[in-house]
């Protein structure tokens, strides 16, 4: 499946991407599947939960250790009806808008981070050695992201974005990959986007307004989860574990104020710079041509 294909790919990459959709639940890699705590599943029986929950446990285990050990679904999907995927990823935002043409019975948010706080975090994961290699030096992903119709119509080049310090080449991937994303949704049913810092200010709020976007029921443990999750602090890159508001704004103190200056001004070529308008409060809702949601 392309990272960044153009919406008039949807009809010829549609079998592609239900495929790749189909074998989502296909996955048994720990670092995908294995994140913790596991939320009780109705299609599964008290044994079978506990036995996914050895496996998943085992599987982590051996992981740590270098060894492959899938996690063991203990059911087979095929017999579950009505079953509903969620699927989180932060790759495939260039490709949503095939997906959504692409996929039936489907909802799709597009979740915006501020591009200060995209910036640092991925210059931390740089620096802990997160990623096969540096973001900021992906220049594979830079020449598809350069094919796309933002890239194009700015005439942004390979030569150029070497050039250039690190953060705003990064800058650029934020605004290349959203603009993108937010056209290809727009006045699609079933599509929406929101502001990741707005979910950080209020979280029950807006996790209960996403839910009900995707007709999911708001349950107990979803609550719980949310409550301590939201309460407590891991300092893993990955974590999920932190305070909202903390992880919002942590750019603020990474990053160098020369490399908040050179992030501004890239974001400010385009219009979703409105969404995101300097010294802003967070929390503060923004008037923006870009749409803050689409439904």
């Amino acid at each position: 499946m392309p990272l960044a294909p153009d919406i008039s790919e949807a009809e010829a990459l549609t079998p592609i991407a239900q495929t790749f959709a189909d074998n989502l639940l296909k996955i048994r890699d720990p670092h995908a599947v294995g994140s913790q705590p596991q939320f009780h599943k109705g299609y599964r029986t008290g044994i079978a939960a506990a036995l996914h929950q050895l496996s998943t446990v085992s599987a982590k285990a051996a992981s740590a250790v270098g060894w492959k050990w899938p996690i063991l679904p203990m059911v087979n999907y095929d017999n579950v009806p009505n079953l509903r995927v969620i699927w989180k990823s932060v790759i495939s935002i260039g490709r949503v808008g095939v997906f959504v043409r692409a996929l039936k019975n489907r909802h799709a948010i597009v979740l915006l981070r501020h591009p200060c706080g995209h910036v640092a975090s991925l210059l931390r994961g740089e620096a802990e050695h997160k990623f096969p290699f540096p973001p900021s030096e992906d220049y594979r992903l830079f020449e598809i992201l350069l094919n796309t119709r933002p890239a194009r119509e700015r005439k942004l080049t390979v030569d150029y974005l070497t050039s250039i310090h690190p953060a705003e080449r990064l800058a650029w991937r934020w605004v290349i990959m959203y603009e993108k994303a937010l056209r290809d949704i727009q006045g699609v049913e079933g599509c929406m986007s929101i502001r990741y810092e707005d979910v950080c200010a209020r979280p029950e709020l807006h996790a209960k307004e996403m839910f009900g976007f995707c007709s999911l029921p708001w349950a107990s443990a979803t609550s719980n989860f949310l409550k301590n999750s939201t309460a407590s602090e891991k300092k893993k890159y990955y974590a999920v574990f932190k305070n909202p508001l903390k992880s919002a704004m942590r750019w603020q103190s990474d990053l160098s104020a020369d490399d908040i200056d050179r992030i501004y001004r890239v974001v400010q070529e385009s219009d979703l710079g409105k969404l995101y308008p300097r010294g802003e409060k967070l929390g503060e809702q923004v008037d923006s041509a870009a749409p803050a949601k689409t439904v």
